[in-house]
């Protein structure tokens, strides 16, 4: 769908393109991970989408003069986790910091964050003090990818 796959992506075929099936039918796909002789050792990410291609359509609401419908797309994704042989490498950069604003009453930092090794790393988020609390990272994923990249929000709550 739009983006090329790379990685585990480009890795990845399965016995057939489009399957139907039916209210509680279940069928057994084949899938096969062609390793390219060059990659690099660490942990590769990627994953297979299965999306019911009959569109779930919302019914069309008008306001003044603007009229909007909201269009429902049903995905369901499996991970492919690939762990190539080789030494691990932890390295999480950080990058440039700046103020994000105040968000309910509290002080919130923006941090760029990247993923240079190739492990993948989960991110926690602690308080050096007892009467203080941070809360988790405002990042989409639990685990941050060999190559994630993002620019996180921090709150620093009282």
């Amino acid at each position: 769908m739009g983006s090329p796959r790379r990685d585990v992506g480009a890795w990845t075929r399965l016995g057939v393109k489009k399957l139907t099936l039916g209210p509680g039918e279940v069928r057994d796909v084949a899938v096969k991970v062609r390793v390219p002789k060059s990659v690099s050792a660490g942990e590769h990410l990627g994953g297979i989408v299965a999306e019911n291609t009959k569109l779930k359509r919302g019914p069309t609401k008008s306001r003044g003069r603007g009229r909007f419908r909201i269009n429902v797309r049903n995905l369901a994704v499996t991970a492919v986790q690939v762990n190539l042989p080789g030494p691990r490498v932890r390295k999480l950069s950080l990058g440039s910091v700046k103020s994000g604003g105040s968000q309910g009453g509290n002080q919130t930092v923006l941090v760029g964050i990247a993923n240079e090794g190739n492990v993948l790393l989960s991110p926690a988020c602690r308080s050096p003090s007892p009467t203080e609390t941070a809360t988790p990272f405002s990042a989409a994923s639990s685990s941050w990818t060999p190559s994630f990249r993002e620019q996180a929000s921090i709150c620093l709550c009282p």
